[in-house]
């Protein structure tokens, strides 16, 4: 099957196979998509995005972490 392969300037690579899945790849972790649920996806990474540049200037000091919330390690 033939396959168009998509370079951003970062470590991603989004693979289009001529099945017509996606594969986008970030370092070593491979994502497998339907069409909408890549376009899916990509609406709610780049809302997130948004909004970590909107809070990213009042961040002085970390908040405290609230129970149920995803914290580092």
């Amino acid at each position: 099957m033939m396959q168009k392969v998509l370079r951003s300037n970062t470590r991603a690579t989004l693979n289009v196979c001529g099945c017509g899945r996606l594969h986008l790849t970030y370092g070593p972790i491979t994502l497998h998509f339907e069409p909408d649920e890549f376009l899916a996806f990509g609406e709610a990474v780049t809302q997130m995005v948004d909004q970590f540049r909107r809070i990213q200037g009042n961040l002085l000091v970390p908040s405290m972490p609230r129970e149920h919330e995803t914290v580092c390690h």
